[in-house]
């Protein structure tokens, strides 16, 4: 029982993915939801991936001895009136965690269950959870098959927009995603981080059972039937049960199993005569 090859070698070279997209691309390091700003302490330096945390952070310079503002860099009289100034920096809603600020509440708080774990919205079908409606709607269409997204060029269609826009680099030849270690470029930030794992070592999936660590998710769920026992994968020539299809080809390879693919066809053969 053999699975398409294309489907398995996507599946490997890819790490396994999760309809849990983030709606937008997060600010660039500097870039405020209000259109930007210094993310630097203009008191004593420190520097800061959003404003928001830019902004509590100047509160700990209240007590210095000149009050200067750590975010606009203008002094103040006392400490009261610099706590109070802070307030005209505070814009929007500030996440309790991490800083970053959001126009509206309702971004906050889809934003804070990233923190927090919360997974409010439940899929129908296969009970599967997600911190985000839209998320869980994108998911929906895994059982639905449905696919609005349509490549103009070969007429593949897709079931969220990312997914096409990695595709069409596939026949622009674009690849914006570079490895800052040796420079191989990729068409999909996902492959550049996974690619980054040659070069770090790291292997973030590893087994509850014998603690073997690998670097992507496939891989592991293979392993496991090993521990399970499950081998679903038979040889046609031999009836010999594997694990996995990759254990399986190469084992069909092997020069046992074509000898014995050659007794079984002699064997049949003088069972003809």
């Amino acid at each position: 029982m053999e699975q398409p090859e294309a489907e398995l070698n996507e599946d490997y070279i890819q790490p396994s993915t999760s309809c849990e997209v983030t709606e937008a691309p997060p600010p660039q390091p500097g870039e405020d939801d209000d259109g930007g700003g210094s993310v630097c302490c203009k008191v004593c330096g420190l520097t800061f991936s959003y404003r928001g945390s830019l902004r509590n952070h100047a509160e700990v310079h209240a007590d210095d001895e000149r009050c200067v503002c750590g975010v606009c860099g203008e002094p103040r009289p006392d400490k009261q009136d610099l706590l109070d100034h802070l307030q005209v920096h505070l814009k929007g809603h500030v996440c309790k965690f991490c800083g970053k600020t959001f126009r509206r509440r309702v971004e906050l708080e889809a934003h804070a269950r990233t923190h927090t774990g919360e997974k409010p919205f439940g899929c129908e079908v296969c009970g599967k959870r997600f911190s985000r409606k839209s998320n869980m709607e994108i998911h929906m269409r895994t059982h639905t098959g449905e696919k609005p997204h349509r490549c103009d060029v070969c007429g593949k269609r897709f079931n969220i927009t990312s997914s096409m826009t990695r595709h069409l680099r596939t026949h622009s030849g674009e690849k914006p995603y570079s490895c800052r270690v040796c420079f191989k470029a990729f068409t999909a930030s996902s492959d550049m981080k996974v690619h980054m794992r040659t070069h770090t070592g790291e292997r973030p999936y590893s087994c509850a059972v014998c603690g073997k660590a690998f670097m992507l998710s496939t891989p592991l769920k293979y392993h496991m039937k090993h521990h399970t026992e499950e081998r679903p994968y038979c040889c046609s020539r031999c009836n010999r049960n594997f694990s996995d299809v990759y254990t399986l080809r190469r084992h069909m390879k092997t020069q046992d199993c074509k000898k014995k693919a050659l007794i079984k066809v002699s064997e049949l053969t003088q069972l003809q005569d």
